[in-house]
Order: structure tokens, then C-alpha cells, then sequence
């Protein structure tokens, strides 16, 4: 009597500790989506970025450049300055002001737009330490987007 109870118990427990597991992977399997969701998509959101701070530079550099060619030619300027004073600003709200590498970036940023208030285009000098600060900014994100941080 004792060995058909038995008999009767051991599959229920091996049906118990079945579903367990099925729930156990369904669960871990779950948490593993879920990651790896986040961080495909902080992945995207990053390049997505880098992208979008690295043409705004691009195009903030060749308005000021084209802006003080014009300049030089006595045409008006005032369109280069509104959209070269748009990137600044574009370029700023990019960038961590907390972070020691963009508040370089910023300060040469900065440099640069005083200049152009002033309408002295004489200051190209800072524009291969802005584009070298975006360069070290560049490389510090995409070694977060390689590190997944």
C-alpha cells in the first residue's frame, strides 16, 4: 500500500519540479530580453547621438568659416551668425556640462561665439581645439557604446 502511494507521489513531484523549471527559465529568459533590449536600444540612442554632435560640429566649423569668408567680402553675414549662434546653443544641450571633457569642448565653443559677437573671425585658431576636444568627447562615447555602460 505504502509502495502505490508512493508510486502515485513521484510523478506528481517530478510534474511539480518540471513546471519549476519550464517557470524558472521562462523567467531568466525574460530578464535576458529584457537586457539585451536595453541595450540595443542604448546602443542606437548613443550612435544616434555621436552622429548628431559630430554634424553639428561639422556644420558649426564651415558656417563660421563661411561666414568670415563673407565677411571679408563685405557681404552680410547675418544669416551665418544666426545659424553659426543656433549650433552653439544645439551643440551645448548635446553636451554634459558636468563632464570634464565636454566643459572643454564648451569652453572653446565659447571662445569661438565671442569672437563672432565681436565680429573677430581672427580666432580660426581655436577651431582645431574644438575639433580636437570633439574628438576626445567622440571617443569617450563610443567607448561606452563598446563598453555598454
Amino acid at each position: 500500500m505504502m509502495s502505490n502511494n508512493i508510486a502515485l507521489i513521484v510523478p506528481w513531484i517530478f510534474a511539480f519540479l518540471g513546471i519549476c523549471i519550464s517557470f524558472y527559465t521562462i523567467k531568466l529568459n525574460s530578464k535576458n530580453a529584457k537586457q539585451l533590449i536595453r541595450v540595443d536600444v542604448l546602443s542606437k540612442n548613443r550612435q544616434e547621438w555621436i552622429n548628431t554632435l559630430r554634424d553639428s560640429i561639422s556644420q558649426y566649423i564651415s558656417n563660421f568659416q563661411t561666414a568670415h569668408i563673407l565677411a571679408k567680402q563685405d557681404y552680410d553675414i547675418s544669416e551665418s551668425i544666426k545659424e553659426i549662434l543656433f549650433l552653439n546653443i544645439k551643440i551645448k544641450l548635446l553636451l554634459n556640462p558636468n563632464e570634464k571633457l565636454s566643459k572643454e569642448l564648451i569652453e572653446n565653443l565659447d571662445e569661438l561665439s565671442n569672437s563672432i559677437n565681436n565680429n573677430d573671425f581672427q580666432k580660426k585658431g581655436v577651431i582645431p581645439n574644438i575639433l580636437n576636444s570633439t574628438q576626445k568627447v567622440l571617443k569617450q562615447e563610443w567607448e561606452r557604446v563598446k563598453n555598454i555602460e
